[in-house]
């Protein structure tokens, strides 16, 4: 299991791998890419879909910004779609 890394988010504390975002997006349909996203396995996920399903919290409490952050702190590559 890889390393457990810690991000504080609307005065709540995560603790999660990055395995964590790749497993919550396993067999979940990506919606639509508006803005930024990250590639998982051959999908094109949106950043706020993938934060979201790992932290079970509604992406509606993440901005793109926080979730771009987020994500390449667990050393993600995000794509930005123009």
């Amino acid at each position: 299991m890889g390393k457990k890394m810690q991000f504080v988010h609307r005065a709540k504390r995560y603790e999660l791998t990055r395995e964590d975002f790749i497993r919550a997006v396993k067999n979940v349909p990506p919606a639509r890419v508006q803005r930024y996203s990250v590639t998982i396995g051959k999908l094109e996920y949106p950043t706020r879909q993938v934060v979201a399903l790992a932290t079970g919290r509604p992406s509606i409490e993440f901005t793109s910004a926080a979730a771009y952050r987020i994500l390449q702190k667990f050393g993600f590559d995000i794509d930005v779609w123009e």
